[in-house]
């Protein structure tokens, strides 16, 4: 008799277990979710958070390609005006050599020392 009450409680437990089961499940397929909460929250609020800093940051550069250039300023100028003269003394260099390329020695030293453009005009 023993045994048979023993085994009468066995299944009285599996079935305890199984009501319990049941009831636990349908709970889980009946919650209703009130939102985060605890270090959840502060994750969730986080996340948004840096969401929103990445979006603002994307807008930003968007609209500083927009941005017009007034000129130049500050170092910028100074860079501008070498660049300038440097490209007015390589302009002087190239001009001294086509200058040089029509002077003639021999109307220099024989025609009265003045260049070969004064005895052109005469002719």
């Amino acid at each position: 008799m023993a045994e048979l009450m023993f085994g009468l409680n066995q299944t009285k437990k599996k079935k305890t277990v199984q009501a319990k089961v049941r009831k636990d499940k349908s709970e889980e397929w009946n919650y209703k979710a009130k939102g985060p909460d605890g270090l959840e929250q502060y994750r969730f609020n986080q996340t948004e958070r840096d969401q929103k800093q990445k979006e603002t940051a994307r807008e930003t550069k968007k609209n500083l390609k927009d941005i017009q250039a007034k000129g130049p300023d500050g170092l910028e100028q100074y860079r501008f005006e070498q660049t300038q003269k440097e490209a007015q003394w390589k302009q002087t260099g190239r001009d001294q050599i086509k200058d040089n390329t029509k002077f003639d020695m021999a109307r220099s030293l024989f025609g009265g020392g003045e260049g070969g453009e004064e005895e052109e005009e005469e002719e």
